[in-house]
């Protein structure tokens, strides 16, 4: 197998690159399962951890908010570290072996900001999912900024009127349930 440097592997995450990716779980996940097992976790949360990296190392790159400080590995394990840390908090359980680390880690800048915009927009999509489908394809079109008049033809809807009425019913029932989400709670304390 290739062998990829950090800046490709970065480039290769970005563009979805099969073979980069291939290369990333190759090298890098049985570090990132270690690390969980180690710490009340088993092998399908080394997964989810790993993924959840990915997945915010692809969102960064392509925002080209990516600066990479340290090598690749490290940058990982940080963020797997990270997310693993949020991870036990949610389940209440004994983090103060993993707590012992903190001050020895080196924490990305950004990252915090980074896992939290990442996990309050699951919760969106989570909640957004258990919407109807008319509901969905409204707010879905509205939020692509297609207008009101076009939607109701698409939908095969006779009034612009009733869009209006069932997109404002249906986001409130969206804003509804997220505020009632135990996930959301924990932001929004904090965030008073």
């Amino acid at each position: 197998m290739k062998k990829y440097s950090d800046l490709e592997i970065v480039e290769g995450i970005c563009q979805k690159s099969t073979a980069v990716v291939e290369y990333t779980y190759n090298e890098y996940f049985t570090m990132i399962r270690s690390l969980i097992l180690k710490n009340n976790g088993n092998d399908q949360d080394a997964k989810d951890v790993f993924q959840e990296a990915l997945v915010i190392i692809f969102r960064k790159a392509l925002n080209k908010e990516l600066e990479l400080k340290s090598s690749f590995k490290t940058y990982l394990y940080s963020i797997c570290w990270y997310i693993w840390i949020k991870e036990l908090e949610k389940r209440n359980k004994d983090i103060e072996r993993m707590a012992e680390y903190m001050h020895f880690e080196n924490i990305p800048d950004g990252l915090i900001d980074e896992y939290e915009m990442h996990d309050k927009f699951r919760i969106y999509q989570e909640n957004f999912k258990k919407l109807k489908k008319d509901c969905q394809k409204i707010l879905s079109l509205f939020m692509k900024k297609v207008p009101m008049k076009e939607i109701a033809q698409k939908l095969g809807y006779k009034s612009v009127q009733y869009v209006k009425n069932r997109k404002k019913v249906c986001k409130d029932y969206l804003i509804e349930t997220i505020k009632k989400d135990k996930r959301y709670k924990r932001y929004y304390e904090e965030d008073k």
